[in-house]
């Protein structure tokens, strides 16, 4: 007599991630944004403003957000140069300082452009790096406490 073991496959409950995704995507857009107003602090007072993209993007294995500017000045002032062709007025005071999130008043203007005579370079400004430093752990928090809240909305 042959013998017959049936089984019966016993899933967890079929999970909504949609939640989870929403928050996630709700979390990392807010913290796109206030990642894109430390950068617009640092251009406070420039009559040329640059505009800063926010770029947030959830996917099944990583939750990002990119925040940037394709401008030519902001580069420069941000990365700084090795080599600088404007020559300043000597009472120049730039309207930034390096690794110092904010923009002053300034004072001075360029009194003329020479390719053949090239002076110091710009110090470079390190916005970028200051500001993931102050926004990582922020960053971390609400992307934890978005995957809590859609787990939470998951389960009920």
């Amino acid at each position: 007599m042959p013998i017959v073991i049936e089984t019966k496959a016993i899933k967890p409950k079929k999970m909504r991630i949609d939640a989870i995704r929403i928050e996630l995507e709700k979390a990392v857009t807010w913290e796109g944004d206030a990642i894109r107003k430390e950068y617009e602090k640092t251009t406070r007072t420039w009559r040329h403003k640059p505009t800063f993209e926010v770029i947030p993007e959830v996917t099944n294995d990583r939750v990002e957000v990119l925040v940037g500017t394709d401008d030519k000045i902001y580069k420069f002032i941000d990365e700084g140069t090795k080599v600088r062709y404007a020559t300043m007025s000597p009472d120049w005071i730039s309207k930034t300082t390096p690794r110092v999130i904010g923009s002053g008043a300034g004072r001075g203007r360029v009194l003329f452009v020479r390719k053949d005579r090239p002076r110091p370079g710009i110090e470079a400004r390190e916005f970028s790096k200051i500001i993931e430093k102050q926004r990582k752990k922020p960053f971390q928090r609400a992307m934890q406490e978005a995957m809590k809240k859609g787990a939470a909305k998951v389960q009920q």
